[in-house]
């Protein structure tokens, strides 16, 4: 059985939105379909954000964010736990032992 991940998006109110678990090639064409619905202007910050954010998640503090600030640049958030890291399940320590990073990746020589 090939492995399926929950994957997320953004409401226009900035609330997260979870969908049902994608395999693969059901991923690849979400990250199509966010591309294809790209625009140079948006109506607000609230809709730009609904319709450029999206992500992966395994779990709470293991997953991969992206936002499309445009055809040629990316940013991408991911968060990964961190091997033999313990964490609690309650209280404000939750994910403390999770390791992240935030990118912004520029395509050289696109044009948007």
């Amino acid at each position: 059985m090939p492995t399926r991940i929950r994957w997320y998006s953004m409401s226009r109110d900035l609330k997260p939105v979870d969908h049902e678990p994608v395999d693969l090639p059901e991923a690849l064409a979400v990250v199509d379909r966010y591309f294809g619905q790209l625009r140079s202007t948006y109506a607000s910050g609230e809709d730009a954000l609904a319709t450029t954010m999206f992500g992966f998640a395994r779990a709470k503090d293991d997953f991969l964010e992206l936002c499309l600030n445009g055809v040629s640049e990316i940013s991408v958030r991911v968060e990964l736990p961190r091997p033999g890291h313990r964490t609690r399940r309650h209280g404000a320590s939750q994910g403390a032992g999770a390791a992240r990073t935030h990118c912004k990746f520029r395509a050289a020589g696109c044009r948007s």
